[in-house]
């Protein structure tokens, strides 16, 4: 969390949330009937490659003003993954070492505003849900991330894992 901290509170500083900008602004694109897929020079230098159900997941944060929306966005991700990790049955020097290995990530992550931390999250707790045998809910984990961005499709292999 301190790692997401800095880093979202660096990007508001210099002004630089490139990545955020897309995001929120495919919500307002979805609410007045705009076309997603199709780039907008004057708002932003790339395009909106996320299932339409991302616009309703950055909704809150698209609300905000954009500094706060995107250190707010930054720091949700990073928490549901912290959460999502305190969920699997872990040794608490497992834990610390699981925490280890993603603190680049979620720094490279947190330093381009994207969404792969929440999937990861995802992934997790739909290998969490299998394993409480709460199938229909890691299937709506499952689900969710792909709708949002395709490769939450990888929580299908917990299914495949855990039925054989």
């Amino acid at each position: 969390m301190g790692v997401g901290l800095a880093c979202s509170l660096s990007l508001m500083i210099k002004g630089t949330y490139s990545n955020y900008v897309i995001f929120s602004q495919s919500f307002w694109h979805a609410i007045s009937s705009s076309p997603l897929y199709v780039e907008y020079l004057q708002e932003q230098k790339d395009f909106f490659l996320y299932g339409i159900s991302f616009t309703a997941l950055i909704s809150p944060f698209a609300a905000l003003p954009r500094p706060l929306g995107m250190v707010l966005w930054c720091m949700v991700n990073c928490g549901f993954l912290y959460y999502a990790i305190s969920k699997l049955d872990l040794k608490k020097w497992q834990f610390a070492v699981v925490i280890l290995v993603s603190v680049n990530d979620v720094f490279t992550a947190v330093l381009s505003q994207q969404y792969s931390i929440g999937i990861t999250a995802m992934i997790i707790f739909a290998y969490v849900l299998i394993e409480k045998e709460k199938d229909l809910w890691a299937a709506l984990m499952v689900v969710f991330g792909v709708m949002t961005k395709l490769y939450g499709v990888v929580g299908l292999a917990f299914f495949l894992i855990f039925q054989a």
